[in-house]
């Protein structure tokens, strides 16, 4: 299995995956990939992560402790039995507390350290502001330029950013599939 998946790396270099489907789509070998890069981290648990970790010659872990953060299942009174029997310390790792970026916060001292990605091209201006000052200290530069996706000026003066327009409607349910609402569909259209 191994030597059929070094052939299929020599083809296709560069993998994209999930925490939870590595064990099934790749060998159980240390070292298989050069670079490992995790998205999102401060959504992802460590436990979840370690078979990418141990495939891994070096990673990169990138992520936003302000964004959400992961999704633990375990009741906690479950949890600290679990750690109290096995003698973790939930100072040092706490599963439903901390993520995969806050390990690697913790791990990587002063070089290179935590670097902010300031320069932010993804939300309006009126959108992102809140957040940016409210969260990043004013630290981030807004690069975001909604005149590239969309051309109509008036569209982006009134409506670019964030706005409500109440559709009253009913919704309806069909049997085997999901709700719609096709009054509110006609006015997305």
């Amino acid at each position: 299995v191994h030597d059929r998946f070094q052939a299929a790396q020599r083809v296709f270099p560069i993998w994209a995956t999930t925490n939870l489907s590595a064990r099934q789509s790749f060998p159980l070998a240390g070292a298989l990939f050069d670079l490992v890069v995790i998205d999102e981290a401060s959504q992802c648990d460590i436990a979840s992560a370690l078979p990418l970790l141990y495939r891994a010659k070096r990673i990169a872990i990138i992520g936003d402790p302000r964004q959400l953060r992961h999704v633990a299942t375990i009741q906690a009174n479950v949890h600290q039995d679990v750690a109290q029997k096995y003698g973790i310390d939930l100072g040092a790792y706490n599963y439903l507390v901390q993520s995969l970026y806050d390990l690697a916060q913790r791990s990587v001292g002063t070089q290179p350290g935590v670097i902010l990605l300031n320069e932010h091209y993804r939300s309006d201006e009126r959108i992102i502001t809140f957040s940016n000052r409210h969260f990043y200290n004013e630290r981030l530069q807004i690069k975001t330029d909604l005149r590239r996706r969309y051309r109509n000026p008036e569209f982006l003066a009134r409506w670019g950013g964030l706005y409500w327009l109440d559709v009253p409607a009913e919704t309806l349910f069909h049997r085997g599939h999901s709700w719609e609402n096709p009054t509110e569909i006609e006015a997305v259209r």
